[in-house]
């Protein structure tokens, strides 16, 4: 017997310290506290008991009127709890309590000290070079390959999910099961994060392994930027609308070309045409290994010249007031049909990749280059071209790009992937 077996149900009495860090989504709030018994470790053979981890730091997810919780919802988490206590790049599920008084129930997970990936990002953007932010998706899709390897899907991949331990840069993913329905009432519908929700998800398709490429674009955006993705908009029904006709935040000055053709094949609006995260790790490994050895190739060469520029992101960093980076209930009516509507401008010098690849971003003067009969179609649904009838500018290295990431892969197989 082993402590994947065992989720715990934990006495609220066995719980100390509570204290009240912020509220989250899914009607949530989050608390820290020391549980006194603390986490199964392993099975003691010589004592026929427990060994245990005690006390521990904990995190507790109380959820608002948890009354109506759904016998899904708990197969869901026994699930969670079997596969992340085996895994390195999740946080770890203890068991479930309940709050004496109120009676709602609550989540007790391993404790992330530094908390998540979006505050650390907006408070240390600045000292981070290339290597350190490669290492730090590399890490995260490390853990998302071995989550889809093992045939689940996140489906709520946020920078408020990806949380962090003592050595800042070595993120886990949380909440691998939450956004299930939790209350029987909102059945059929879904949580999020609106801008890392592909845009088939928003119009209510079925969930895939690709919605979580989507995600983990937006992820490589908040890591390039320092900023969530369209923290300047309100995340209502009008950017849903936006998203779905191909709105993608702007790609920052500077931004290394390889990196933003990663970036783009990841956020496109056919879910077929995304990689998969077998091909982003191989790929973000080949950049880590190359950087960390410091090898010359036109591609390093790229990420070290940004390192030595320090380059103002073009973007606006102030947060509108609308703007809620909890998982949020989503439910948007009559969405249209996802495309990619690049404007096909791409300004690549020899050392970085520049992309204007929304209609949102276009300036006067880029859109004055453009034919009348272009600018008429613009405004005229009808006359949109179908889904990908033009080839983007990272289809067209794709080909490429997946010969080397093949070769590179299998000469370094996912057991040595999995160190990060």
């Amino acid at each position: 017997m082993n402590n994947r077996q065992v989720m715990e149900w934990i006495p609220y009495e066995s719980l100390n310290n509570i204290q009240f860090i912020a509220k989250g989504g899914f009607d949530c709030k989050v608390y820290s506290g020391t549980w006194l018994k603390g986490n199964i470790l392993y099975w003691d053979s010589k004592k026929k008991a427990w060994a245990r981890n005690s006390p521990v730091s904990v995190a507790l997810k109380q959820f608002e009127n948890s009354h109506n919780i759904t016998s899904n919802f708990f197969e869901e988490l026994k699930t969670y709890h079997l596969y992340g206590s085996d895994n390195n790049g999740i946080i770890e599920f203890y068991g479930i309590s309940q709050d004496p008084n109120t009676k709602n129930y609550i989540l007790v997970t391993e404790f992330a000290s530094k908390g998540n990936l979006r505050n650390y990002l907006i408070e240390n953007h600045k000292s981070l070079n290339w290597e350190r932010k490669i290492n730090i998706l590399l890490k995260i899709s490390v853990a998302l390959q071995d989550i889809h390897s093992s045939g689940f899907t996140h489906r709520n991949l946020h920078g408020g999910n990806i949380l962090l331990h003592d050595d800042h840069e070595y993120p886990k993913i949380s909440d691998l099961t939450l956004s299930k329905y939790i209350d029987d009432n909102k059945n059929q519908k879904f949580y999020g994060v609106l801008p890392f929700v592909a845009p088939e998800i928003l119009r209510g398709e079925e969930f895939s392994s690709a919605a979580d490429i989507y995600s983990f674009s937006m992820l490589m955006w908040q890591v390039s930027s320092g900023i969530p993705p369209f923290s300047n908009k309100p995340y209502d029904n009008q950017l849903a609308i936006d998203i779905c006709n191909g709105k993608r935040p702007k790609i920052v000055s500077k931004t290394p070309k390889s990196f933003s053709t990663l970036m783009e094949r990841c956020w496109d609006a056919d879910p077929s045409l995304r990689p998969n995260v077998q091909e982003i790790t191989a790929m973000l490994f080949r950049w880590h290994f190359s950087l960390e050895q410091n090898r010359s190739t036109d591609i390093v060469n790229a990420f070290m010249v940004n390192n030595r520029k320090t380059v103002a992101a073009q973007i606006d960093s102030e947060s509108h007031l609308e703007v809620n980076y909890n998982s949020q209930l989503l439910d948007f009516k009559d969405l249209p049909e996802p495309t990619n509507y690049y404007s096909r401008i791409h300004c690549h010098d020899s050392a970085y990749g520049s992309s204007t690849n929304t209609l949102s971003s276009y300036k006067p003067s880029e859109a004055s280059s453009l034919s009348k009969s272009s600018m008429n179609s613009l405004s005229d649904e009808s006359k949109r071209p179908p889904l990908r009838k033009t080839p983007t500018y990272a289809e067209s290295l794709r080909k490429q790009q997946q010969a080397s990431v093949t070769y590179f892969y299998h000469a370094e197989p996912t057991s040595k992937l999995g160190k990060y």
